[in-house]
């Protein structure tokens, strides 16, 4: 069977639409054309982003995707060997952000942003005791 998870945007990521939407539309003001449309290109990369990245658990991978431009990455359930949470930016000893980072074949690593990251962490786990038996 298998489960998608779509990620969770951080607060520091509409942040940077907003700050990319305000360049936009500064360089539409003053007619500049060339950087408006860098700016605007720039802006739909990254909302397609936020809106298409997913996480899909099956029987045997991971699979994560983040968007139609970019190349998906397969991670074997065997092959992961930690997932850890860490946290991001610190405002008053309280964590803003956070992230899940999977450590998997050779120490390579790769940092995951589910909405619900309890449920995905127990369903790798699930995944790969079902895997072993």
């Amino acid at each position: 069977m298998q489960r998608t998870f779509h990620a969770r945007v951080k607060p520091t990521t509409w942040v940077l639409v907003a700050a990319i939407a305000a360049v936009a539309l500064y360089f539409a003001w003053f007619k500049l054309v060339i950087p408006f449309v860098f700016a605007l290109l720039l802006l739909v990369l990254i909302i397609e982003r936020i809106l298409h990245t997913k996480y899909t658990i099956d029987d045997k991978s991971l699979t994560i995707s983040y968007g139609r431009f970019t190349k998906e990455r397969v991670i074997d359930i065997d092959d992961i060997k930690k997932i850890e949470r860490i946290d991001g930016l610190r405002l008053g000893g309280n964590a803003l952000t956070h992230t899940l980072v999977i450590t998997y074949s050779d120490n390579r690593s790769t940092d995951v942003n589910p909405d619900d990251e309890q449920t995905f962490i127990q369903h790798i786990k699930k995944k790969r005791e079902n895997a072993k038996k």
